[in-house]
């Protein structure tokens, strides 16, 4: 009964990106921008909360207020969920950063490909990871959008947090434009993990203060990823003793110490 109950779920979200995806095409007659806008909003947005609904989970963002400007968002990833609460909080002018083993399946990418998406290849291809950084930052030049990625660069499901990659922190630093780190909360019995059977839960959303990079250089990029790494860690501790309510602000002071 268990399997049955997941293969209908499963068949109902394949229904749901695939229409997602079809009905995205015809706005492609718009502006670029202004296309990619109205299909996160008016379309993968409703789309993500309905797939998520239809999971039972439920999302809350405690001081989830995007910061005018680019950004480069940053976000934990531990939980198949993750990419569909992303598209549920529909982060203004904001772009992705996606595995090119994501590829696969077919309606997400088709999706993707349509709010410019940039497919990031796996680590033992550095070659092609550095192209695609160096386009990534030629379009976000031109166009001022905001872009979010994981620092872990996949999915971590052990309950912890994963070591930090640099290419966010050098994206940052060569645009010259803040990082905004956001941290996903799911109870560690409740995740679904890399499954794809979503078990009923709460997904919290935390918002962490702008970390600034004005008057940085790239040789700051090894401090920078530390002191960021070490305000995730601050929050993660909170969350994990389980404090009803945990201070972001208490793990981003402004000299970039954590306590």
């Amino acid at each position: 009964m268990k399997s049955f109950r997941l293969g209908l779920f499963l068949g109902a979200v394949l229904l749901l990106q695939t229409l997602c995806a079809l009905l995205c095409l015809p706005l492609a007659v718009l502006p670029a921008r202004t296309a990619r806008r109205l299909r996160r909003d008016l379309l993968v947005k409703p789309t993500a909360k309905l797939i998520l609904a239809l999971a039972g989970v439920k999302v809350e963002a405690h001081r989830l207020r995007p910061p005018p400007g680019q950004v480069v968002y940053l976000v934990n990833h531990s939980s198949t969920v993750d990419l569909f609460v992303l598209c549920a909080l529909a982060l203004p002018d904001t772009r992705f950063f996606l595995s090119t083993r994501t590829l696969k399946y077919l309606p997400i990418t088709a999706v993707a490909l349509l709010l410019g998406t940039f497919h990031i290849p796996p680590q033992d291809r550095p070659a092609q990871r550095m192209a695609c950084f160096k386009k990534a930052m030629r379009t976000l030049r031109a166009t001022g959008e905001s872009v979010l990625l994981t620092p872990e660069g996949t999915r971590v499901v052990d309950g912890k947090l994963g070591p930090f990659n640099r290419g966010a922190f050098h994206l940052a630093l060569s645009l010259g434009v803040p990082l905004q780190p956001l941290y996903f909360h799911i109870p560690h019995e409740d995740n679904a993990w890399k499954g794809h059977a979503v078990r009923p839960c709460t997904v919290t959303v935390h918002q962490l203060e702008p970390w600034p990079t004005a008057g940085q250089s790239l040789e700051d990029l090894e401090e920078l990823k530390a002191s960021v790494r070490e305000a995730y860690l601050c929050l993660h501790r909170q969350l994990h003793r389980g404090e009803p309510l945990p201070n972001p602000e208490a793990c981003s002071p402004k000299d970039g110490r954590t306590s």
